[in-house]
């Protein structure tokens, strides 16, 4: 037999395993996607995504942290800064980290906010080799534009 027919016929007969294998992994590594893993709203600090979801109440704020390939980064990798602007208004917000899961913050609104408020975020990445790895402009995104999330609370959204 033709040694190109072999080669050719082992090349065709190898492909499907090959497919198989990548088709069957638990989640595609795809750089720079921006989908919702929590169901928030998802805003880019470089490389790196945060994802802002608030509870069905609206009185508690969820900040979550990955990178690139949407893989968790944890919290305290960040300085991070998080306001309320509502109007001429700023408010620094406390967040404070989720126990059970270390790329996760939360923040308690305050109980009067008006229409048109935003959270502003600032999330620089630190790194103890090269120190800081994303942008320190602050993003804003509109309070209404954040997707309430039903029983959303730390415990259940600690899995990435």
């Amino acid at each position: 037999m033709n040694k190109k027919l072999i080669v050719s016929l082992l090349m065709v007969a190898l492909t499907p395993v090959t497919f198989a294998k990548k088709a069957n992994s638990a989640r595609p590594k795809i750089p720079h996607s921006h989908h919702a893993a929590q169901g928030g709203a998802v805003l880019m600090f470089g490389d790196d995504h945060v994802e802002t979801a608030k509870s069905d109440d609206g009185k508690m704020l969820f900040v979550f942290f990955s990178d690139k390939l949407r893989d968790p980064l944890k919290s305290t990798d960040f300085a991070f800064e998080l306001s309320l602007v509502d109007g001429d208004k700023v408010t620094k917000l406390t967040s404070t980290a989720n126990p059970q899961s270390p790329f996760e913050l939360k923040a308690t609104l305050p109980s009067k906010i008006g229409a048109s408020a935003e959270i502003e975020i600032k999330a620089l990445r630190q790194n103890a080799r090269s120190g800081y790895v994303t942008t320190d402009r602050p993003q804003k995104i509109s309070l209404s534009k954040i997707p309430s999330m039903p029983k959303m609370d730390h415990s259940a959204h600690s899995g990435h």
